[in-house]
């Protein structure tokens, strides 16, 4: 909704662009551009400070792509692996699952795994300057184009991680 946005909007990190599929859209900005890319592809609410979490790995020459945790994410999907649910969890929203997550003993961190999913992944500038553009036709979904990413930067040593103090 436009009302989850408006702080990420006024975040001078944050360009606001539109393309016919997340492949395009990433590929669009990433042209001759040195800037990580936080790509989204469903009508999501985001956390606050879900930016601030991944700062660290979007100059990272190590890591092609940033998974987060979602009721609908494939593999990544919390509570239940591989069974997208259509309602939040319990009294929970992304701002309280968000914020009990980050109060957890071990602390949340960004964990490898196998590839990135989801409907919103993040795509850190090394990565995309070392791999290239993103491979997919115009209609492809965002999680199927990032795993196809994350594939292409494991052959090469690179890595794909799970922020787990991060829910959507």
């Amino acid at each position: 909704s436009a009302a989850s946005l408006a702080p990420y909007l006024s975040d001078r990190r944050v360009d606001v662009v539109s393309a016919h599929s997340a492949a395009e859209l990433v590929n669009q900005i990433a042209t001759g551009s040195r800037t990580s890319i936080l790509a989204i592809d469903d009508p999501v609410v985001l956390p606050p400070g879900m930016l601030d979490q991944v700062q660290q790995v979007t100059s990272d020459l190590r890591v092609c792509a940033v998974s987060f945790l979602c009721h609908a994410a494939g593999p990544l999907s919390f509570p239940y692996e591989m069974q997208p649910v259509d309602h939040q969890i319990e009294d929970h929203d992304q701002d309280t699952l968000t914020a009990r997550l980050r109060t957890l003993s071990p602390s949340p961190s960004l964990v490898p795994i196998r590839f990135a999913t989801g409907p919103v992944v993040l795509f850190p500038a090394a990565g995309l300057l070392s791999l290239g553009p993103l491979a997919g036709e115009t209609g492809f979904r965002l999680d199927a184009v990032a795993a196809d990413f994350s594939l292409r930067g494991m052959a090469r040593g690179m890595q794909s991680l799970l922020d787990t103090g991060t829910y959507y």
